[in-house]
């Protein structure tokens, strides 16, 4: 079983589409069947998803960068196949950093 990480071996850093590298999490979503389990930074939600959802799982990630940008990372999986896609969001105001999973 290898160590600890420590965060100088990490092979690569999130990066917002204005190149910022200071990026956080804003929550994750587990899409799973018809469950949507999503974990942000008041808790975790487990609700049913809308039934236009499509079909196979899919894993999001929602993410804000500190030059006020927002996206989202999704993960769709069907078929054997895992799909990854950049979604935008709408950018967050000055002023209103959204709430995030964590922050140092």
């Amino acid at each position: 079983m290898p160590s600890a990480v420590r965060e100088s071996e990490f092979a690569a850093v999130v990066r917002c589409q204005c190149g910022e590298d200071n990026v956080h999490i804003e929550s994750v979503s587990v899409l799973q069947d018809r469950a949507l389990t999503v974990v942000g930074s008041t808790g975790t939600t487990h609700d049913e998803a809308p039934a236009s959802s499509g079909r196979g799982s899919i894993v999001e990630v929602r993410f804000a960068c500190e030059s006020g940008h927002r996206f989202a990372r999704r993960y769709r999986f069907h078929k054997g196949k895992t799909y990854l896609d950049d979604v935008p969001r709408p950018d967050w105001e000055d002023g209103q950093f959204p709430a995030t999973l964590w922050r140092d």
